[in-house]
């Protein structure tokens, strides 16, 4: 029997994350989906049982794959700890393993679907939490750690809602990380960086 389905599930899932980051939440529809991928409907429902099935897959997907951070970084020492930060500096400006245009469309679907708000808001405590422990093996004031967790998460997420990432080459956010980073974490970030190097 020759093999009527023309699109995987993953391909179902990529189709929906583009259109979600394109078009919002309103673009992610089965019929609009099926056009786009040049199949029917009925290849849809030999992978998921509806469309909320689908939702739910891309929102798990966005949990666990759209990342610029370890959920428990083991960092043993302040030079481990400023290269990881600069680490996750360089993923976040080349997109490495994180797309900000996936993490906005995440959030913009979260202002209208309380679920999903919920998701983000625990995504955005565990991260926090892995930029806290960073700071704390950067040896950062115990009372400090949670506030620089916060100014750099706040700030990186800022960033790519007013859109800035846009207006800057890689290199010329590569010159203003290292500014940031210095400016965020004082001297203890350069002389450890300094000792790794």
């Amino acid at each position: 029997m020759p093999n009527t389905i023309k699109v995987s599930a993953e391909g179902w899932l990529d189709a929906a994350r583009q259109a979600l980051i394109e078009e919002g939440i309103a673009g992610v529809k089965i019929k609009r989906l099926a056009q786009q991928l040049g199949v029917t409907r009925g290849g849809f429902y030999y992978h998921f049982v509806s469309l909320d099935s689908l939702l739910a897959q891309l929102l798990l997907d966005w949990r666990n794959h759209n990342r610029f951070i370890e959920k428990e970084p083991s960092l043993d020492s302040p030079e481990e700890a400023a290269v990881y930060l600069d680490a996750i500096a360089k993923k976040l400006i080349f997109e490495d393993g994180f797309s900000a245009s996936y993490d906005l469309a995440i959030r913009d679907w979260a202002r209208t679907n309380s679920s999903v708000a919920d998701n983000v808001d625990e995504v955005d405590k565990e991260r926090i939490e892995s930029l806290r422990q960073v700071f704390c093996a950067l040896g950062c004031p115990p009372q400090e750690v949670k506030s620089r967790a916060e100014i750099f998460y706040y700030h990186q997420i800022g960033f790519y809602s007013l859109g800035l990432q846009l207006q800057l080459s890689p290199q010329e956010r590569l010159k203003r990380a290292a500014i940031y980073l210095r400016i965020l974490c004082g001297r203890r970030y350069q002389s450890a960086l300094d000792q790794a190097e």
